[in-house]
């Protein structure tokens, strides 16, 4: 089943949902490894986010600030595929719950939205959060917490750095791309002199560096 937002319409660019698709069957497969490592139905309710017949997944995506192009897609993405996979069967008999909520790209609003996802909506796992300063001001939430934080949408240096057993990142640092870019540039432009213009926080300084 579609969801509404989509079927009126609130998809974005199709490569964007269509990545995002396939990136959460990715989560899927890391959900099932880490929901299967020992969690049997007599104990799945002493484990936060797994019951007997569901394993609840907290995100948070920019869907009002200056980056709603890229957090609306990624949210009906991951709705879709989320419906997808439960119309398969779930993961071992277990449907996925997902719980989407709004940063706003505002470190402060990740926090908030973190905490509710932690506290209130019981979350197994943080999937896909949106955003390398929001994703830094809440993933030692998650973390401390005891639980996974799994493919962040930033490729900040931080997400795999210092090394932490539930930290899993799925992109190649933002400093090394910069390096190689402008390597090329120089290379194949004839250019000696680069300018740089970077936004003024945690991601601008990582393209910088």
């Amino acid at each position: 089943m579609i969801t509404e937002s989509i079927r009126n319409g609130i998809v974005g660019d199709k490569r964007n949902w269509r990545d995002v698709m396939t990136n959460m069957h990715s989560i899927a497969v890391i959900i099932g490894f880490i929901a299967g490592m020992g969690i049997t139905s007599s104990v799945a309710g002493d484990s936060q986010g797994i019951s007997d017949n569901e394993v609840v997944i907290g995100t948070h995506q920019d869907l009002s600030g200056p980056i709603t192009f890229w957090g609306v897609p990624v949210r009906n993405g991951m709705i879709m595929a989320t419906e997808e996979i439960n119309a398969g069967g779930g993961i071992h008999g277990r449907n996925l719950k997902l719980v989407v909520e709004d940063s706003g790209y505002d470190p402060k609003k990740a926090v908030l939205a973190t905490q509710k996802l932690l506290t209130r909506d019981k979350i197994f796992i943080m999937a896909g959060a949106m955003g390398t300063p929001t994703v830094l001001a809440s993933m030692p939430m998650v973390l401390k917490k005891g639980l996974p934080h799994i493919f962040p949408l930033t490729a900040a240096e931080q997400m795999y750095k210092p090394f932490h057993k539930l930290k899993f990142s799925m992109a190649a640092p933002y400093h090394a791309g910069m390096r190689t870019g402008i390597q090329w540039l120089v290379e194949n432009n004839n250019r000696s002199v680069v300018c740089s213009m970077h936004q003024d926080d945690e991601f601008g300084l990582n393209v910088h560096r």
